[in-house]
This record gives structure tokens, C-alpha cells and sequence, in this order.
């Protein structure tokens, strides 16, 4: 079986392109949208704030134990993009606060389309 990087959820590295530099925190993969995000656990409210870098920046109600900040975060994200919580897949970060997160059957136009229409980019 091929490991997340040779499936192509997990994006190699590539260097930003002129039209991507405010789009480097999410990568098209063949199966979805990899978003490169940035949790800030056991904050008072659950949002996603804004993009920062290479990141996209969200805050999460839940301590980082036992997996409740990360089952907040698909949560989170589900809500925010208006898709089923199964499809939305946390692929590398489990420990971290640096995390790649799948949105399976996500095309990169709906993420851009949402992030704009919230306000969370220009």
C-alpha cells in the first residue's frame, strides 16, 4: 500500500509561485485540499482567524489531550467549509500544533470561495 505522500494527500514540498504566494497554506491533491493550519488549543471561543504565512491560523475550545483538540479541529473545519466532519482527515500533526489537514472531495475553488466570503482573505 502507498504511504500519504506517494498518494499525493501529503503535497511534496514546492517553492511558491508568483500567483500562490497568498495561497500557501492549502495544496490540491488528487483526493482533496491539504491545509497547512495552525491550532491554538484550549482558547474561548473556535474559529478560524485568519492566514498567517504559510498557515492557516484557528483556535479551538478543547486542551491538546487525548485527541480532544485535534476531534475540535475536524469539527471546526467541517462547520467552516459546510462538509461532512468524515471528510475532513487529519493527515500529519497529531502531536502538533502545526498540522496538514484533508478535505476529501474538496476542490481548492470551494476553500478559496468560503475563505473570501468569510473574510479571511482579500
Amino acid at each position: 500500500m502507498k504511504d500519504k505522500r506517494e498518494r499525493g494527500i501529503i503535497p511534496q514540498p514546492q517553492k511558491e509561485s508568483e500567483g500562490d504566494r497568498g495561497e500557501a497554506y492549502l495544496q490540491a491533491t488528487e483526493e482533496g485540499v491539504v491545509l497547512r493550519v495552525r491550532v491554538q488549543p484550549r482558547s474561548s471561543k473556535e474559529s478560524v482567524t485568519d492566514v498567517a504565512g504559510a498557515f492557516l491560523k484557528a483556535r479551538v475550545n478543547a486542551p491538546p489531550v487525548e485527541g480532544a483538540a485535534n476531534e475540535a479541529c475536524r469539527r471546526l473545519f467541517a462547520g467552516f467549509f459546510d462538509i461532512e466532519k468524515r471528510r475532513v482527515e487529519i493527515v500529519s500533526g497529531l502531536k502538533s500544533r502545526e498540522k496538514r489537514i484533508l478535505l476529501r472531495g474538496v476542490e481548492k475553488d470551494h476553500i478559496l470561495t468560503v475563505m473570501r466570503r468569510r473574510g479571511e482573505i482579500a
